[in-house]
């Protein structure tokens, strides 16, 4: 019969410190006979010296002459039977039970506590019991019941998926991985990467010597006059048959909405206040034509609007908006690194495609795919999302890169995507067009290793896998969490010498990764965007300011000149502006000299406006503090044969050709006298200058 032998001193004085509970909460240890405190020396085993070093809550000692008993604590006394033995469960998940000290043979056997316990109850002679049963109740507060449940509960390892005899695994999707040791080389040989870099296209580079130049080559006069077109036939059908805008004033309306962008004011109306005013923008265009303008701007012919749309859902803006996207396209080759991602234009327009992302600072707004070179951030490609297509056949994520990608392919660029774009099937489709991918996977995917899954991995460790002309890496940036690259571009991986030993796949993914996001912030630091009810004028507020950057950087590469973005939207504006303000200089010139400079003979010399300013009247002035004194007026007898007073009708279609607001304007008709008659104020004035 075996027993664990309790002679060890050292093993005795490690078990005795071993139950650290509550004095209130052990269980009392059973009354036992006073002995003798000098056993005598022998060489014989002691059960109850050994029961008294034993603090455990189960404790067996064997002695002649007493039953198995269980005490009110649950603990199992087995005294007096035929052999000495005495057993008790240590905190150790195996026990070594060694044979009896009486046999001259010892060999050691490794058993656990419950296969120990079974085979001691297993030799215990019922008839030297009393007759009662033995009950194996151990207490649920004592290293008993803790040893019991961390051994039923012990978490077994994880089984690592099944490799063959070439380490290779099959994924769900079929594909078959290869796992391969960190820094060797791949067995597939990546194509000849794009070796020219970033420039504006030789058309450009021939047309561009001003920033107006550079803007007109995303927004072209062609797209100018079509926008003015449309403006003017619903401006004649809502307001008036002889609305007019030309297109210098649809040019100065442009570089209004471009400074409102730079200087923030709480409302449209304090643009033009003397204290919060911008003195471009007064001086550019009055407040009410400015308005006019916006409230009929239109992109398309609203009667045939119905019909396109039953297959464009972006009829209202497509002709233009398709006009943007191929200036863009043609305008710049970008570098060798391409950056695609989304952006999410802010707006809460009543429209059938707008999104809710709750990661984006602004939740609202019309979602835009879109592709920018990694260095310039400039925009090479952009797709609007219309919601769900069901004549799409592939994947959303494919579909999106391809469409994007195809006016760069063939060339071996790179496109860096993130983990809803990239798939093992997106590397094949560009691969096969000597395109290469960089982008993290999302582990859910189906084309993903089971034995890549594991989440239990060493802090900064790498993972390897190679298939047909891809490379898989897993790394573990922190515990149970793992990054996972899929790249066609490396044939080799490698790790850092630091700490994190990250490999060269991360370091470049976090260096190509963020093209589209610092994009989207320059864009947002200067927006023309304000509060609009048409998703059309969002959309062309985009354009707005996605024209703007990459003129910017059109300028900037063709000219050799660096100049900040602020600083280059001030400039842009004013050449904006330019035309239409030397027309309006020139209309007013026109206007002098058309009135008479001396009187003709035989009559009295008249002056057509006399000025008379009460003591409460405040001269009318314009922003620079200068008074319009100097600007003439038409008479009654130009206006036709008719004083001001009676000639209401014609005062309606009067332009007045003073630097002031519409108010300064009728305020300083109230304060004149026209041939003796006070002037009434007229309806409505439509006032240019």
């Amino acid at each position: 019969m075996a027993f664990i032998d309790h002679r060890d001193e050292a093993l005795m004085s490690h078990t005795a410190t071993i139950d650290h509970r509550d004095e209130a909460t052990k269980p009392q240890r059973p009354l036992m006979p006073q002995r003798d405190e000098n056993p005598p020396r022998s060489g014989r085993f002691d059960p109850d010296s050994c029961y008294r070093q034993i603090p455990f809550t189960v404790r067996l000692g064997f002695d002649f002459g007493k039953s198995v008993l269980t005490n009110s604590n649950n603990v199992i006394i087995v005294d007096k039977i035929s052999l000495h033995i005495a057993y008790y469960f240590s905190a150790l998940k195996n026990s070594v039970v060694y044979e009896p000290p009486l046999q001259e043979k010892k060999m050691q056997t490794r058993l656990t506590t419950r296969q120990a316990m079974e085979m001691i109850l297993s030799e215990v002679n019922p008839c030297d019991s009393d007759g009662e049963d033995i009950e194996l109740q151990p207490d649920s507060d004592s290293e008993l019941s803790d040893l019991y449940s961390d051994e039923e509960t012990a978490p077994q390892p994880k089984k690592r998926a099944r490799l063959g005899t070439d380490l290779t695994e099959t994924a769900k999707d079929g594909t078959v991985w290869r796992e391969e040791p960190v820094g060797t080389r791949l067995p597939f040989t990546p194509i000849k990467a794009y070796a020219a870099d970033r420039e504006p296209t030789a058309k450009a580079r021939k047309s561009i010597s001003s920033r107006l130049q550079s803007f007109l080559c995303f927004i072209t006069l062609d797209m100018l006059h079509s926008i003015q077109e449309w403006t003017i036939q619903h401006a004649q059908e809502t307001e008036h048959v002889n609305w007019f805008m030309a297109l210098p004033e649809l040019m100065a309306f442009i570089a209004i909405v471009i400074l409102r962008g730079l200087t923030k004011v709480p409302s449209l109306r304090d643009c033009w206040s003397a204290n919060l005013g911008n003195p471009h923008i007064i001086g550019t265009m009055p407040r009410n034509l400015f308005q006019d303008i916006m409230r009929h701007l239109r992109f398309d012919d609203r009667s045939t609007r119905s019909d396109r749309a039953k297959n464009d859902k972006f009829a209202a803006i497509s002709s233009v908006w398709g006009s943007f996207v191929t200036n863009c396209i043609t305008s710049y080759n970008p570098g060798l690194h391409i950056t695609v991602d989304e952006q999410l234009f802010p707006s809460k327009t009543r429209c059938c495609f707008l999104q809710y992302i709750a990661t984006k600072p602004d939740k609202f707004g019309i979602k835009f795919w879109v592709a920018c070179d990694l260095k310039s951030k400039y925009i090479c490609n952009v797709l609007p999302y219309l919601g769900k297509d069901p004549s799409r056949g592939e994947r959303l994520s494919e579909n999106v890169v391809m469409r994007l990608m195809e006016p760069f392919l063939d060339k071996g660029r790179n496109v860096t995507t993130d983990n809803f774009f990239t798939s093992l099937s997106l590397a094949h489709k560009l691969l096969s067009r000597k395109t290469t991918i960089l982008g993290r996977v999302n582990k859910i995917r189906r084309e993903i290793p089971q034995s890549a899954r594991h989440t239990d991995r060493n802090e900064f460790t790498t993972q390897v896998f190679s298939t047909t002309a891809a490379t898989l890496m897993a790394y573990a940036a922190k515990w149970k969490k793992t990054v996972y690259i899929l790249s066609s571009m490396h044939s080799v991986i490698q790790t850092e010498n630091t700490t994190k030993r990250k490999p060269n796949t991360i370091t470049l993914y976090n260096t190509t990764k963020c093209g589209v996001d610092v994009m989207d912030q320059m864009v947002r630091e200067y927006t023309v965007r304000t509060g609009t009810r048409r998703w059309p004028v969002a959309v062309f507020y985009n354009m707005i300011d996605m024209a703007a950057l990459n003129a910017h950087v059109l300028y900037q590469a063709c000219t050799g000149r660096q100049e900040r973005r602020v600083d280059f939207l001030v400039e842009l504006a004013r050449e904006l502006a330019n035309s239409h303000m030397c027309a309006k200089k020139a209309r007013k010139e026109q206007l002098l000299r058309t009135q008479p400079s001396t009187p003709s003979p035989g009559k009295r010399a008249m002056c057509p406006v006399k000025h008379q300013f009460t003591a409460t009247d405040t001269h009318v002035v314009n922003a620079d503090g200068r008074y319009h004194g100097s600007a003439r007026i038409p008479t009654a007898k130009a206006a036709g044969g008719k004083t001001l007073a009676m000639a209401s009708a014609v005062l309606e279609e009067l332009r007045i050709y003073l630097g002031n607001s519409p108010e300064e304007n009728i305020a300083l008709i109230q304060s004149m006298e026209w041939n003796g008659e006070q002037a009434k104020t007229p309806e409505r004035i439509q006032v240019t200058g």
